[in-house]
């Protein structure tokens, strides 16, 4: 009888705490990012932006997304601050140890993960914007 007991609480504990740690949703304010499509020049000159405007140490990025097209290599990201509820693609343009499991497995099992500091530079000319990733310290699954 006992034993038949602390299995569903067991679940019941491990369920709640999964729920409990689980990010929270954030709703977006900005007509353009419900408009628009992350790889839309109208979207990324919006993003480039809020990014600016926005207190960089308050905003957390989760991995939403890897790809290869076209020999160039990509991460979709999600980006989430007081004031900003955004997606964004990150062209990987070199080598990048730190992305090497997220290469690697092309994203499968890093979906959701936090890129922890995550830091990119904005690439503007006069037709097109870029997000190129730089670095970050750490994943965090």
């Amino acid at each position: 009888m006992k034993n038949s007991l602390i299995r569903p609480l067991y679940t019941f504990i491990i369920c709640c705490f999964i729920i409990s740690c689980s990010k929270e949703d954030c709703k977006n304010t900005n007509p353009i990012f419900d408009e628009s499509l992350p790889e839309n020049n109208d979207y990324k000159k919006e993003l480039a932006i809020q990014l600016r405007l926005a207190n960089s140490e308050k905003l957390t990025y989760f991995l939403e997304g890897y790809q290869e097209k076209n020999g160039q290599r990509y991460l979709y990201v999600a980006i989430k601050g007081d004031s900003l509820c955004a997606k964004g693609i990150l062209s990987i343009l070199k080598e990048e140890p730190k992305l090497k499991g997220i290469i690697e497995n092309k994203g499968k099992g890093y979906i959701g993960a936090e890129l922890k500091n995550l830091s990119f530079k904005i690439h503007q000319d006069s037709s097109n914007i870029n997000f190129i990733f730089k670095d970050l310290d750490n994943i965090i699954d």
